[in-house]
């Protein structure tokens, strides 16, 4: 953990939130807050990685459809679902 500066805080008190964090959360916030449209705009809609996120949400939005026509359970369409959808964060999260 030290060699790639990776620590672990332990439990941050409830009052210490906003002191700690509110800069994250105001950043996750402003994404929430970004149209489709106007997010779609930031990126090359021919390059490779944004084709391959396409093919990807697409194949998410089937399957969940699908979970819906069968009427599944919740366990059911996570089950199936799930796993894909962080799938990406697997493949390109650093570990």
């Amino acid at each position: 953990m030290e060699d790639v500066a990776y620590s672990v805080e332990g439990r941050t008190l409830p009052e210490l939130w906003q002191e700690k964090y509110s800069t994250a959360f105001n950043s996750i916030r402003e994404i929430g807050r970004i149209a489709q449209e106007e997010f779609i705009k930031q990126f090359n809609q021919d390059d490779p990685y944004v084709v391959a996120k396409r093919i990807q949400a697409n194949r998410l939005v089937k399957e969940a459809w699908n979970c819906i026509k069968t009427l599944d359970s919740e366990y059911g369409w996570r089950k199936e679902v799930e796993f894909r959808a962080f799938e990406t964060f697997d493949l390109e999260a650093v570990w």
